[in-house]
């Protein structure tokens, strides 16, 4: 009461408001739009406004209402689900590339075991050998998915 809207939503928000009224008319009578302002009691603020024209018989716009809704609160939560989203995904991933290399240091393991029960056996040390150099290749492939997925994140 006692207000314009150039008022309450501040110098920062006049031209996009000035727009969003002029573009109001008998075939456009209605706008949403939202904006950013400092309320002098609760600091920043984002409100959903949506703007109408009313226009008398001569299709004249001689009037403008407007109601607000606070989203800022809306917004904050999405935020947060949207970054429990993303840390949840990067679990899943750290939880995938963990098993991953449980995998290939059992496999390791169990081939070291065989190395050494096939000392004496050249053929078979080779063929031990090849195994366990895959095992590292693919945990080498493993931490450079993950190196990649966390420089994505």
């Amino acid at each position: 009461m006692g207000s314009t809207f150039f008022a309450i939503l501040g110098d920062e928000n006049a031209a996009p408001l000035g727009e969003v009224l002029a573009s109001l008319g008998p075939d456009h009578p209605v706008a949403s739009v939202r904006f950013s302002h400092i309320s002098p009691d609760r600091g920043g603020r984002v409100v959903a406004w949506t703007f109408r024209a009313l226009a008398d018989v001569a299709g004249e716009t001689v009037e403008f209402q407007a109601v607000g809704r606070d989203v800022t609160d809306r917004i904050k939560l999405a935020a947060q689900l949207q970054e429990a989203q993303r840390l949840e995904a990067v679990a899943a991933l750290a939880g995938g590339v963990a098993h991953e290399f449980n995998n290939d240091l059992q496999a390791m393991l169990a081939t070291t075991r065989l190395l050494a029960a096939a000392r004496t056996d050249e053929g078979a040390f080779g063929v031990t050998l090849g195994k366990i150099e895959d095992a590292i290749k693919r945990s080498a492939r493993h931490t450079r998915q993950l190196s990649s997925s966390r420089a994505r994140t």
